[in-house]
């Protein structure tokens, strides 16, 4: 385990006396709520700790799927079961990427279950994704646009920081 794993907060076990705001907060996703399409335990936290946190919860949130079986040689992005819940989240949030961390490539692996990939290879310990650019490019720009007008929308400050952070985690080849 990273040390970086242990600066997760997990929102389903850490009070809030225990937080610090400068960590990523993590929500668990069980194989259960997977399989059910179920996206409410999401979509009630970051409700909730949107509207009751002192600090900004954008760029803060990790996903953290777990409990599947995992399929051999594939993925997170490649698993069909993960793909469609994010989907379904997406589209019930399409602000999602307000929220989510950079982190445990996070925005980037919810992002590649988004996105039209057409075949990846790995050269060494990295991976190159070769993407359908007709499909993901209006995709690219919907995941900004919603994130930052979600962010104007909020009047938060950081949308400089936003938009690097979108820039690094969803922008697969140049607009």
């Amino acid at each position: 385990m990273s040390n970086l794993t242990s600066l997760i907060l997990d929102l389903d076990i850490e009070s809030n006396e225990d937080r610090n705001q400068n960590y990523p907060l993590c929500i668990n996703i069980s194989f259960q709520e997977l399989k059910n399409e179920d996206i409410r335990k999401v979509v009630s936290k970051l409700k909730y700790f949107h509207y009751t946190e002192k600090e900004s919860l954008q760029n803060r949130i990790v996903l953290r799927f777990y409990g599947y079986q995992p399929e051999d040689g594939k993925e997170l992005f490649e698993i069909k079961l993960i793909r469609k819940w994010v989907q379904k989240l997406y589209q019930h949030m399409p602000y999602l990427f307000y929220f989510l961390s950079e982190d445990f490539e996070c925005a980037r692996n919810i992002f590649l279950c988004l996105a039209s990939v057409n075949n990846k290879a790995y050269i060494g310990e990295k991976i190159a994704i070769d993407f359908f650019e007709k499909e993901t490019k209006p995709l690219v720009r919907q995941i900004s646009h919603n994130a930052i007008a979600f962010g104007q929308q909020e009047n938060r400050v950081g949308l400089e920081e936003l938009k690097e952070v979108l820039k690094r985690t969803v922008t697969p080849f140049k607009l």
